[in-house]
């Protein structure tokens, strides 16, 4: 099975653009040291016009097929945010954090080979 990161992060009430490049910059980080699995949750045909209801919707779907979340350094401040980490949580996945800088936390559990991207 494919290790996947789900990248999440407050969207509701940001700028759409803002918010798009912030995931893009966080995506391409994770591909810079290694990950080629990764759900951005601003790529899946959702628009600033999609009702919150059924974009988690869609967002939660996505994150149960994932091996992680990569929580970015707002996410506290985002309801659905929680709900993605809670989920995640329940779901037993694996959690890393924008803030605490997990991208070395990465880099260093693939070269052990403790995660496959």
């Amino acid at each position: 099975m494919d290790y996947i990161i789900y990248i999440s992060g407050k969207v509701t009430g940001e700028n759409w653009e803002q918010c798009r490049q912030k995931f893009q910059k966080i995506e391409d980080k994770l591909r810079s040291i290694g990950v080629k699995h990764i759900v951005n949750p601003m790529k899946l045909g959702l628009t600033e016009d999609t009702p919150r209801k059924y974009a988690m919707k869609i967002c939660l779907k996505a994150l149960e097929k994932c091996s992680a979340i990569f929580l970015l350094s707002d996410w506290t401040e985002s309801k659905g945010a929680n709900e993605e980490f809670e989920a995640a949580a329940l779901q037993a996945k694996e959690v890393f954090f924008e803030d605490m800088n997990d991208f070395k936390a990465i880099e260093l559990l693939m070269s052990k080979g403790y995660i496959t991207v």
